[in-house]
């Protein structure tokens, strides 16, 4: 489990790509969040090749690699200020809507 405490706002809507490469967040203020996803746990033999010996025997590297699988791809400021109500990725991935409370649809590329 990784806690992401990078918000400042309430999270209203989450949504991974069908690829399950990205996730995003809608919050209750202006901004959209996308995050990459790590897919690939480290064991101790990445771990030997990537840190050295000393680093298998090191109980917070391990753990700290093991479990950090979000990493921050980006944000996007919204033009509308009101609350996110809901965010989805379409099929293919490569566009993401924004519902905010209210009429207001936005689209990304």
């Amino acid at each position: 489990m990784q806690i992401i405490s990078a918000h400042h706002t309430e999270i209203c809507s989450i949504d991974i790509n069908l690829e399950e490469r990205y996730l995003a967040t809608g919050l209750a203020d202006p901004e959209l969040r996308f995050y990459t996803i790590k897919h690939d746990l480290v064991d101790e033999r990445s771990l030997l090749k990537l840190n050295g010996p000393e680093a298998v025997g090191s109980e917070n590297s391990f753990v700290q690699n093991k479990w950090e699988f979000l990493t921050l791809f980006g944000e996007i400021q919204r033009q509308s200020k009101d609350r996110v109500a809901t965010v989805r990725f379409n099929k293919s991935g490569n566009l993401s809507a924004c519902k905010v409370a209210g009429k207001i649809v936005e689209i990304l590329r």
